[in-house]
């Protein structure tokens, strides 16, 4: 599973190494991630949480153009548009969402594009923390960690988050 592919990652020394933007893509990013853009920890199941930064938005050039960038670096991704039900009015436009999920591929990218966060700083900071509790799970007597059960210091960086998300983007958190 993923937490095996950690500990290989990080026997080869491969996961602290940057993806291979260049200035012009990482700035389009960060700026995409901040104004379109979602860092967060997803719920699957009741008790589990999964790192995830979503970015959505309306022209489908800009997301096939992030999607062609992560597939270049090797980013897992996942892109999807919201079907006609799930637009709140119906004047709205369709959206489209592309969406990197999962311990590794997140960490990856956090940490590619972290020092060019102000807006989101706090919510990346939590999510690679999160992470970070994860892959010490990892390393526990030697053994892997179960990545399904939550803990008391999981359930803290989920409620940060929780609290971020509720004072929203007008904050500049969001």
């Amino acid at each position: 599973g993923e937490l095996m592919h950690i500990q290989k990652l990080l026997a080869a020394g491969e996961l602290e190494k940057p993806l291979d933007f260049d200035d012009f893509e990482r700035g389009a990013l960060i700026g995409l991630l901040i104004g379109e853009g979602t860092v967060t920890l997803t719920t699957i199941g009741r008790t589990y949480y999964s790192p995830e930064v979503k970015l959505s938005n309306t022209d489908v050039r800009i997301v096939e153009w992030v999607h062609e960038l992560f597939a270049r670096v090797g980013l897992q991704h996942h892109v999807s548009k919201m079907k006609a039900h799930q637009l709140r009015k119906p004047h709205h436009r369709l959206q489209y969402m592309i969406s990197v999920q999962g311990l590794v591929p997140v960490f990856r990218l956090l940490t590619t594009l972290r020092t060019g966060f102000f807006a989101k700083a706090e919510k990346v900071d939590i999510v690679l923390a999160f992470i970070a509790l994860r892959i010490e799970a990892c390393h526990h007597h030697g053994r892997f960690g179960n990545p399904r059960r939550s803990t008391e210091k999981d359930q803290k960086l989920v409620s940060q988050i929780r609290l971020l998300n509720a004072r929203g983007v007008a904050d500049g958190h969001g």
